[in-house]
């Protein structure tokens, strides 16, 4: 997961890794805008394209043509006009972080509160979990033959 602080002022800062852009207001807050991450030492020559999110589509003011990037698998498309939006799908019971890649990815599983102020907001920061993975029963019972064996060879010796 990877928070945005700020983005819409000079002042504004990431989680994770370095934002690049022009001072000022870079923010989503009118329509047809888009927001990058992406890999590389600054933003004119990306290495790589990790996700992308957009307010009304991805045209003229922010495209995914050659960044390897898909609407619903590696890029979120908001409603237009949105300035707000937060993830509210799932956040527990997948079994792997990867599989939450199509969820987060889904128009559906985000809240647009479109036009407005939302500085006052608090956004919701509940980590995402993976479900424990159990334990088959064949791996008790090959861990209880094993013990027994090495019994088995003990009295033997």
């Amino acid at each position: 997961m990877i928070r945005f602080s700020k983005y819409d002022q000079a002042s504004r800062s990431v989680s994770v890794g370095s934002l690049f852009g022009a001072g000022g207001d870079n923010g989503i807050n009118a329509s047809n805008e888009t927001i990058y991450a992406l890999l590389g030492s600054n933003a004119n020559t990306p290495t790589a394209f990790l996700a992308a999110i957009s307010n009304g589509g991805f045209g003229s003011n922010g495209t995914l043509a050659n960044t390897g990037l898909a609407v619903g698998s590696s890029a979120v498309q908001l409603n237009s006009g949105t300035d707000y939006a937060e993830y509210a799908g799932p956040r527990s019971g997948e079994a792997a972080f990867a599989d939450y890649r199509l969820l987060v990815n889904a128009n559906a599983n985000w809240t647009n509160l479109g036009d407005g102020s939302f500085a006052a907001r608090v956004p919701n920061t509940e980590n995402f979990t993976v479900a424990a993975v159990p334990v088959p029963g064949a791996v008790w019972l090959f861990g209880s033959a094993l013990a027994g064996f090495l019994g088995v060879s003990r009295r033997k010796a």
